[in-house]
């Protein structure tokens, strides 16, 4: 009796199929093993400084986090932008309930 790939493999999509599935599952294996942990990610998040300079490179001002990163409560942010903040991101906010099948596919 002799041993042929169609025996070993019947079904050419299947086998395929397989490969694929193990490819793609050891691939995000590796990348997650390969992340930083998630509390080394937001270390240094807001510490750099803006520097404005004027046409003759002379330092204008330095604007650093605490004039930069100020915390508002939501209900002391008019109305009206958080409807633009909206409307700019995404027109269609209102209808979808938050996640766009089209959007996400993109």
């Amino acid at each position: 009796m002799r041993i042929t790939i169609k025996r070993i493999f019947p079904n050419a999509r299947v086998t395929a199929g397989i490969l694929v599935f193990l490819g793609t599952s050891i691939y995000i294996f590796v990348l997650f093993a390969t992340l930083p942990p998630i509390d080394t990610l937001f270390q240094g998040v807001g510490k750099k400084n803006t520097v404005i300079y004027s046409a003759d490179d002379v330092v204008l001002a330095r604007l650093g986090p605490p004039q930069v990163l100020n915390q508002v409560p939501l209900g002391e942010i008019s109305p009206h932008l958080r409807n633009a903040v909206v409307a700019i991101e995404d027109r269609r906010f209102y209808t979808h309930g938050g996640i766009e099948l089209l959007g996400v596919g993109r």
